[in-house]
């Protein structure tokens, strides 16, 4: 399993562990205060700017549009934004 993989499940397992579960949903988090809701949301963003990052690192954004494609995304994520359906890598 992959660093990234690990810290999404490792996110996971804290907002169940939140609500006496074993494991829990990014999209489950009614039972958080406002401070644990946004420190979910912080560290799903820095997850999706490493996987924008990943995609660079392995080749899938070779070309100069798929470089400005990746850095558009990160840039979104860093502004708090949502990427367009169409240049999502993958839902929240």
């Amino acid at each position: 399993m992959t660093d990234y993989a690990n810290a999404w499940d490792l996110l996971a397992d804290a907002i169940g562990a939140a609500k006496n579960e074993s494991s829990g949903a990014i999209a489950d988090v009614a039972h958080l205060t406002i401070d644990q809701r946004i420190e979910v949301a912080k560290v799903a963003a820095l997850l999706s700017i490493s996987q924008e990052l990943s995609g660079l690192r392995q080749g899938e954004g070779a070309g100069p549009e798929k470089i400005e494609a990746h850095l558009s995304r990160i840039a979104m994520h860093l502004n708090g934004e949502t990427p367009p359906v169409e240049f999502r890598s993958f839902d929240l």
